[in-house]
């Protein structure tokens, strides 16, 4: 689907009143600069588009929006997403394993493979906070939020 049709066909069934909050992977995120193909929420090849704050606005002004606020910063998602990326990177372990195991269920072998995990999800979440809070004061953070209404 191409992002103009979809945003155009969103635009014509909102009535003036209404606003509508986008959330998407931030491409000019500090993540997506670190971790290029292993970054977490590069998400493929579900994420067929990637989006920076400049690239959306865009967009959306481009199909009769009017910005009414942006932000790059979901804690979940940057501190998650820094932390999956990371262990990307490392060699023995498969992309998004981590995610994968949370995501399969709680059973014995996904409880045995998380508490593997701890000794590195610690230490990556003091270093995935302090990525928050720099993320942050540059609003360069892994996802892109943005409210619009017509305009």
């Amino acid at each position: 689907m191409d992002p103009v049709n979809v945003m155009s066909e969103l635009h014509s069934y909102i009535n003036n009143d209404c606003m509508v909050v986008i959330s998407v992977p931030n491409f000019g995120s500090f993540q997506a600069a670190l971790f290029k193909s292993k970054w977490f929420h590069l998400d493929l090849p579900r994420h067929i588009y990637h989006f920076n704050k400049n690239s959306l606005n865009d967009l959306l002004e481009r199909c009769g929006f009017k910005i009414l606020r942006s932000s790059t910063i979901t804690i979940d998602q940057n501190i998650f997403g820094f932390i999956q990326s990371t262990l990307n990177i490392l060699p023995l372990i498969p992309t998004n394993h981590l995610y994968n195991q949370i995501k399969s269920g709680l059973h014995i072998k996904s409880l045995f493979m998380l508490l593997l995990y701890v000794p590195l999800i610690v230490p990556l979440s003091i270093v995935a906070i302090m990525e928050l809070v720099v993320s942050s004061i540059f609003n360069k953070g892994a996802c892109l939020t943005i409210t619009a209404s017509k305009k």
